[in-house]
């Protein structure tokens, strides 16, 4: 699923954009989402909410079509999991999406240009990724690269594993 960054009381859009088939659409029928014409809102309840959204689409030749949009799931940044305030500082996160916010100091690394090291320890063989696309995976102790940046300013690091693992920014 893809992860959003949204907070309580704020909305997912969705737009529907049909290629035209020779037939006009006559209408929209969207499920678990809030919508009457090609767009239709999503407000998750709660943190960790996960969309299951699709769409019909009706056509003057009665023909109905169906489409399944990718599956969101709510992080909201504003309500971090844990918090990181200094390089080194180990924490324990459970198996499953958190997110961490990092609030290193901006000179921590001498700068802010480059990347530094993600890096968790866990009982046996264990993966994960962090922010989406940097894949960590190893047996007992693994390792990825992510930008400075993202260790600064409150910055929402999302980091799922599979399994329980200590973590850590270093460099």
């Amino acid at each position: 699923s893809l992860q959003v960054d949204v907070a309580l009381g704020e909305t997912i859009t969705y737009t529907m954009t049909a290629a035209s088939t020779g037939a006009k659409i006559t209408g929209y029928t969207w499920t678990k989402a809030a919508g009457t014409s090609n767009t239709a809102t999503f407000t998750p309840a709660e943190k960790g909410d996960v969309t299951g959204v699709s769409v019909k689409v009706a056509n003057d030749d009665n023909t109905v079509q169906s489409f399944d949009c990718p599956s969101v799931k709510a992080i909201d940044s504003s309500s971090p999991d844990y918090e990181l305030t200094a390089p080194d500082t180990k924490i324990t996160i459970p198996a499953g999406n958190v997110i961490i916010a990092m609030n290193l100091p901006a000179n921590w690394h001498n700068g802010t240009e480059g990347t530094c090291t993600f890096a968790c320890n866990a009982d046996g063989v264990f993966s994960g990724t962090v922010n989406g696309n940097a894949t960590i995976s190893g047996e007992w102790y693994a390792t990825t690269k992510i930008p400075i940046t993202s260790t600064i300013n409150g910055y929402a690091l999302s980091v799922t594993l599979d399994k329980p693992a200590t973590c850590q920014i270093g460099w």
